[in-house]
């Protein structure tokens, strides 16, 4: 891939979402790997918010499967990971972190 080729998007942005802009597509994040190909964008940054935060497809074996099988049928790397719960939940202030946050 050379450089002219070097354009992403972030997740989320190649689906018709509901509410915030930026959130995870749950229900089309393996479409948005066909779309990012039809479109040309060899590039994806995965996003990671605090909704349903341990169902993240990058954080269980499963999902992390189906994304290598999705990376290397269409050529689509996942160049970054936003994560945004440790903006909207910070880990250094004073709360528990446990499963209750999984929306």
């Amino acid at each position: 891939m050379d450089n002219k080729q070097r354009i992403g998007f972030m997740q989320g942005y190649l689906s018709s979402h509901i509410g915030e802009a930026a959130q995870f597509p749950w229900d089309s994040w393996q479409q948005e790997f066909s779309d990012a190909y039809q479109y040309g964008f060899p590039l994806l940054e995965w996003y990671i918010d605090s909704y349903n935060l341990y169902n993240n497809p990058l954080l269980n074996v499963e999902g992390r499967e189906q994304i290598v099988m999705l990376k290397s049928q269409l050529e689509i790397e996942v160049s970054s990971v936003i994560v945004e719960c440790f903006r909207s939940k910070p880990f250094y202030k004073p709360m528990i972190w446990s499963r209750q946050y999984d929306g």
